[in-house]
C-alpha cells in the first residue's frame, strides 16, 4: 500500500472525516488551484535577504512542497477539530492508547511546571484542567490545537503569519475560558 493511502486511511479514516493531509497529495505549485492559503510573512526584506517593495512575502516556495515526520502537511481547522473529536471519542485509538499517548512523558524545562510532553502531544495541567495539543510555525504560518480534555472545548487556531500569533490567541481563549 502507498504511504499516501496509508497516511489518509490512518488519519482520516479513522476520524469518520475527510481530514485534508493534502502534503501527500499536493505539490506547493499548484496550492492555489487548491484553495489553500499560502502564508504570508512581514519583514523588511522579501525571501533571501532580496530588496522588495512590499512589507509581506508569501512562502509559497519557501514551504516544503510536500509533508515529512516533522510537518508540512495542509489541514483546516474544520479538519483538527474533527481530529480532536475523533481522539476523545477513542474512534482513533481504543482508551488505553489514547490515554498512554497523550499523557506526559518528559519534562518541558525546570520553568515549565505543568507542561510535559507526551507522543506528539503537549500535556498540561492548568487550574485543574487537562490540555493537550500540538502546534507548530513556519515563516508566513501558524497553528495552535489546544484539546481541553473532559470540558468539551477544543481551540484551533490557523493563521498565515509566523509564529507566536497562535500561541497568543490560544492563551486568550485560555483566559477567557478557564478565568
Amino acid at each position: 500500500m502507498a504511504p499516501s493511502t496509508t497516511s489518509r486511511r490512518g488519519i482520516g479514516g479513522g476520524a469518520g472525516s475527510t481530514l485534508r493531509w493534502r502534503a501527500l497529495l499536493a505539490s506547493a505549485a499548484h496550492a492555489h488551484e487548491e484553495g489553500l492559503a499560502v502564508g504570508a510573512e512581514e519583514a523588511p526584506q522579501g525571501p533571501g535577504s532580496q530588496e522588495s517593495p512590499k512589507r509581506e512575502w508569501n512562502n509559497l516556495f519557501l514551504h516544503v512542497v510536500k509533508g515529512g515526520p516533522v510537518g508540512g502537511g495542509y489541514s483546516t481547522v474544520e479538519d483538527l477539530w474533527r481530529f480532536s473529536r475523533a481522539l476523545q471519542a477513542n474512534t482513533l485509538l481504543e482508551a488505553p492508547f489514547t490515554q498512554r499517548v497523550t499523557t506526559g512523558k518528559v519534562k518541558l524545562g525546570p520553568e515549565s511546571e505543568n507542561e510535559t510532553y507526551a507522543y506528539g502531544f503537549f500535556d498540561e495541567q492548568v487550574q485543574g484542567t487537562h490540555i493537550v495539543g500540538h502546534s507548530g510555525g513556519f515563516p508566513g504560518i501558524n497553528s495552535q490545537l489546544d484539546i481541553y480534555l473532559g470540558k468539551g472545548y477544543t481551540v484551533a487556531v490557523m493563521l498565515n503569519y509566523a509564529p507566536p500569533v497562535a500561541h497568543r490567541v490560544t492563551q486568550r481563549v485560555r483566559a477567557l475560558l478557564l478565568p
